[in-house]
């Protein structure tokens, strides 16, 4: 008699161990949902923030394109500083070119290889230097920073508290060198500067 008694607690026992196994892998699961689930509400605040930034700029810029003689002149200063940002780069990546090849770790004939001839990185520049030009206006007037002086201040300003930093931060865990940083980031905080004293000092003298 004494025999089945001891499997009957066996088998006890083994079920209150799979009970225990069971609890603490549902108590795991729903640990992990509720780490999961901040971090996805986090995830999705954020993308609901860049979204609603950028229909404000796109808004901001389908503005230009249709206000009258004012808006006109806004949406000229913002091609006309993009422009200018860009023929700069062309400048002042020609005259460090040397520096800044030895710091990307290529050749000249290595980068000819690559583009091979295409324009399509020269495109997607401008393109890029479009859009900051117009988030730049969109900020100047915002923060009425109507004339050359404050549109310059808030360029520069934003180039280094953004665009610098948030080169610093890749380029920090990727390893890349000082100098490629300080070409780069100078680069953004004298052009978007630049950018910035046109479209303010635009808007000045049109207003």
């Amino acid at each position: 008699m004494r025999m089945p008694a001891v499997r009957h607690r066996g088998r006890c026992d083994e079920r209150k161990r799979g009970q225990a196994e069971r609890c603490e892998q549902q108590a795991n699961a729903s640990h992990a949902r509720s780490i999961a689930q901040p971090a996805a509400r986090r995830i999705g605040a954020r993308g609901q923030a860049f979204r609603r930034i950028a229909r404000a700029v796109f808004k901001y810029a389908l503005e230009q394109l249709t206000e009258t003689a004012v808006g006109t002149a806004r949406h000229l200063a913002a091609w006309i500083a993009a422009i200018v940002f860009f023929v700069l780069g062309a400048i002042w990546y020609s005259v460090l070119s040397a520096q800044w090849l030895a710091a990307i770790g290529k050749t000249t004939e290595q980068m000819a290889a690559e583009q091979a001839g295409s324009p399509i990185p020269f495109v997607i520049g401008f393109v890029a230097i479009l859009v900051m030009c117009y988030a730049l206006a969109w900020l100047i007037e915002r923060l009425q920073a109507n004339s050359l002086a404050g549109g310059m201040a808030l360029g520069a300003a934003v180039a280094l508290g953004f665009i610098a930093a948030n080169l610093a931060l890749n380029y920090g865990f990727e390893r890349r060198s000082v100098t490629l940083w300080v070409i780069n980031a100078v680069y953004a905080v004298v052009g978007l500067g630049i950018a910035g004293a046109i479209i303010g000092g635009w808007k000045r003298r049109a207003s």
